[in-house]
């Protein structure tokens, strides 16, 4: 037993020593380029990057606040998140919940770059750690288990995502210590590291929980009939077994339960996974034939494929085939059906909670392909003539077939498939080694090591993928993107906690970065948003994004009021787009300006009559936006409240305007038919003075060419030499949500004149179209509408932890609206007295208030916790239970 142990710390320093060495190694690319480890050429990074800053700063609070005063604070709800969001559900996907991430708390903005580049290998690590736990747990070789554990370690899957969505490696690290655990199970063996890892998944991240859910129940299954297989299909035995399996799971999700039900519920009120998305019944032939030929190479597929197995594992798979053994069945099974699971749509879908196609389980694949190589490698020296002939035929033909597309002929895959050959030349020259078998052995292990180096130093490399290229230079992630934001500029006016701004443009094209500096912006993307604002949105067709990736209201002036967006900042390129109102300019640089609207609403403030929401959703967009300045929505009747009926008077009008298609369009009756890329359609309207113009866009959906790349474009609305972007995505596109019908701004007019506007198209293609209108609002009553909302509004407005408050006076019964999205966490209090928070207008907070003076006070509770509190302290309880029990057992 002594020996043993003395033995595994050998091999686990022997494991850090190499993994240290083979990092340093790949990752050498970055110190070459001098880069960091934050990912921003979409955002996606920057965002992994900006909620670990946060979470670090939220961590600081809590501490800090039990210093100083003595209490302990949990800040539930931040302004700064979007229009406001709930901490706890929005930041599971990212950082709250995982346990690595408490080390934020030591660092500053500034330098937590340096703990995100430690995280990002550290988990690599974690991963090939507990990939080597497994392996020597069910008694295997040290050397091929070594081997193994840094096939896993660097497998396609994680040199992608784990410099780019670090967070997404934790299921990497758990599926190992999860298959431990079942196997303890089934052993009769004490089930705590069960108990504990899935408790320890549940609270880091919800999304891949549910994914590790499946594979270690596929697994279960699997490893029962290996080690019950002489008991058949015995129901009573079957049922002993899944009764005490999942009563060990639920008391694991029971301890995470603390942030799981918060989650679900937000989860159940979020669009994202409420589409029907697209789910073609097979992938594009490109696809199958990139899922062969990639195997072996870490460039990119779709639907987040992403393989790229050092090339002996290709060689491991091919014998694991040609051995006739029953005990490879299992193994060859396995590898069938994920083959099988990577072939078919509906499985990718299935494994993202039945949203859109994306394999993003592919790790699980990943652990499979590495514990295959270990139970393959004592085969390796027992060939025959007639077995090693088949491996050489076999590899041959494997290359044969990646050289026949030439455009799949890259640098990346020719180095691979020369690799692949080394190592079968290594593998067949074991009977010349006869007597240097540990020799052969190490010069095996050095074809894993060269495939891993060479794989990711292509990946990053510029002549390989130049993946490095999308990232942040090293020592400058947080000055290079947050030092020169223009919205820095706000950070000292005096009421930058209770309004919010606007910003027009690609001046900040980062999202959520005002969260990190106490400001409120209008802009989100976390993968968990609020179902509250995307439906919204789609009541109002504003132009955004995705569902869970927006910025602003598209500029329009009636719904900027209605947020209480008091500050503007818009790019000299955006000029044209400034919403009626912000005429003030306060700063003016080379590269923007900053406009105060000096009759913004604050964020609380009253109406003194109703519409329902049955009356509201009658009435198209254009109308909808009209109906909020004059009047709540609310979902009661007349019995309820002492409001009075609302009579809204609307003033938008059909304007007259021409179509002028330039070279390679086609006008058609119901669409558009491009030919060129950056074709456009150039607008003449007969503009009103004082209008803001809208293109009542009905039915726009861009048809899909069979072309991958044509499944999204982008178009463009240019005036005045301004520009703005729509993303308009085609039905089969994973993140299209359902909406066909956009009211896109192009600006107010100043004067009585003809405006011209031009469209122009990202891609040819057909873009199918209803119908097309022109639509001028007239903004003479807005300033009248304002006023009067204004009139009795909220004062004294204080945003503080987990609470808002304020003083309100009115001389009538009214609804006081708070622009804050409306959740059923809030709870309001009016004088001390609790009131019921209702959803004013589908989206904000409201209060129902008698005549008088009063003090406000709202609330908030994360929903869901204090069930999750229980559901953990019954956890915990159960847990401590078993323990106990097993100490007397034994």
């Amino acid at each position: 037993m002594q020996k043993e142990k003395k033995n595994n710390l050998k091999y686990y320093l022997a494991y850090s020593v190499l993994f240290l060495l083979l990092s340093g190694v790949i990752y050498s690319v970055f110190i070459r380029n001098n880069k960091s480890f934050v990912y921003a050429l979409y955002g996606d990074g920057h965002i992994c990057f900006n909620s670990l800053v946060y979470y670090g700063r939220w961590l600081r609070e809590i501490v800090l606040t039990l210093i100083n005063e003595h209490r302990f604070v949990i800040p539930m709800w931040d302004m700064s998140v979007g229009y406001g969001a709930d901490i706890i559900a929005t930041f599971n996907w990212m950082t709250l919940g995982d346990p690595l991430n408490l080390l934020a708390v030591f660092f500053s903005a500034d330098q937590t770059e340096y703990l995100y580049g430690f995280l990002a290998i550290f988990r690599l690590y974690l991963a090939g750690l507990t990939f080597s736990m497994y392996g020597l747990y069910q008694k295997n070789e040290k050397l091929p288990v070594l081997g193994g554990s840094f096939i896993y370690a660097f497998c396609g899957f994680a040199l992608f995502a784990g410099v780019r969505d670090v967070y997404f490696m934790s299921p990497m690290v758990y599926l190992p210590l999860f298959f431990i655990g079942v196997d303890k199970i089934f052993k009769r063996e004490k089930p705590h590291l069960f108990i504990l890892v899935t408790a320890l998944a549940g609270i880091t991240n919800f999304y891949y929980f549910f994914m590790l859910s499946i594979w270690v129940f596929i697994y279960g299954v699997y490893r029962y009939f290996m080690l019950f297989k002489k008991d058949g299909l015995k129901l009573f035995r079957i049922g002993g077994w899944i009764i005490k399996c999942i009563g060990y799971y639920f008391v694991g999700v029971s301890m995470a339960a603390v942030l799981l039900v918060p989650i679900v519920m937000q989860l159940l009120g979020s669009e994202r996974f409420a589409n029907q998305d697209y789910v073609p019944l097979l992938y594009s032939f490109d696809y199958y034939w990139k899922l062969l030929v990639r195997f072996i190479s870490t460039e990119s597929m779709e639907a987040w494929t992403h393989l790229g197995f050092a090339p002996i594992c290709l060689t491991g798979v091919i014998v694991l085939f040609l051995k006739k053994d029953r005990k490879y069945l299992p193994y060859k099974i396995s590898f069938i059906m994920c083959v099988l699971f990577l072939m078919i749509p509906f499985i990718g879908s299935l494994m993202n909670a039945g949203s859109y196609v994306v394999n993003r389980w592919v790790w699980a694949f990943s652990m499979l392909v590495a514990y295959i190589f270990v139970k393959i490698w004592p085969e390796f020296s027992t060939l025959n003539n007639k077995e090693k002939l088949l491996v050489i035929l076999l590899d041959i033909c494997y290359v044969i077939l990646c050289m026949l597309r030439t455009e799949y002929r890259t640098t990346q895959l020719m180095v691979m498939t020369v690799i692949l050959l080394i190592g079968v030349l290594t593998i067949l020259s074991g009977d010349y080694l006869g007597q240097y078998k540990k020799l052969w052995k190490y010069l095996l292990f050095g074809c894993v090591c060269l495939g891993l180096m060479a794989n990711g130093i292509l990946r990053f490399s510029w002549f390989g993928s130049n993946y490095v290229a999308g990232f942040v230079e090293s020592g400058n992630a947080w000055n290079l993107v947050h030092d020169n934001l223009p919205s820095r500029e706000l950070e000292n006016m005096p009421d930058s906690m209770v309004v919010r701004y606007d910003s027009i443009g690609e001046l900040e094209p980062m999202y959520n970065t005002a969260m990190n500096h106490g400001l409120n912006s209008t802009n989100f993307y976390f993968s968990l948003a609020d179902g509250t604002i995307t439906r919204y949105f789609d009541d109002l067709n504003v132009n955004v994004e995705m569902e869970h990736r927006y910025k602003g209201v598209d500029e329009r002036t009636m719904l900027e009021r209605l947020a209480g967006v008091k500050y503007c900042i818009a790019g000299r390129e955006s000029l044209a787009f400034v919403p009626y109102g912000y005429d003030k300019e306060i700063v003016n640089r080379d590269q923007f300006v900053i406009f105060e609207n000096e009759n913004a609403l604050p964020i609380g403030y009253t109406y003194d009559s109703y519409m329902t929401r049955e009356e509201y959703e009658k009435l198209p967009a254009v109308r909808k936006q009209q109906a909020l300045m004059q009047c709540a929505v609310l979902d009661i009747d007349g019995a309820d409240t002492k409001l009075t009926k609302a009579e809204p008077v609307y003033s938008e009008e059909a304007l007259a305007f021409t179509l002028e298609a330039e070279e390679g369009i086609q006008l058609l009756d119901d669409q558009i038919q491009v030919a060129d890329t950056n074709a456009k359609i150039k607008v003449q309207i007969d503009a009103h003075k004082d209008s803001e113009i809208y293109l009542l866009l009905t039915g726009i959906v861009y048809e899909n060419t069979g072309n991958p790349d044509a499944e999204q474009s982008e178009i463009t609305y240019m005036r005045d030499n301004c520009t703005k972007k729509q993303i308009l995505y085609s039905p089969e596109h994973p993140f299209y949500h359902g909406r066909d019908d956009y009211m896109i701004n192009l600006g107010c007019s100043d004067q009585a004149e003809e405006l011209v506007a031009y469209i122009q198209f990202s891609k040819p293609g057909i873009y199918n179209l209803g119908e097309l209108q022109v639509v001028g609002q007239s903004m003479e009553q807005v300033d009248e509408q304002t006023n009067a909302l204004a009139e009795e509004s909220l004062q004294n407005i204080v945003t503080d932890t987990n609470k808002i408050c304020g003083r309100l006076t009115v001389s009538d019964d009214k609804i006081l609206c708070i622009a804050v999205p409306y959740s059923k966490g809030w709870k309001a209090y009016v004088d001390g007295v609790q009131t019921e928070v209702k959803c004013v207008n589908g989206v904000y907070n409201g209060l129902l208030v008698a005549p008088g003076e009063h003090e406000i006070i709202l609330k908030y509770r994360t929903p869901g916790l204090s069930a999750g509190l229980f559901l953990f302290a019954a956890g915990i309880c159960s847990f401590a239970g078993i323990v106990i029990y097993w100490r007397r057992k034994s």
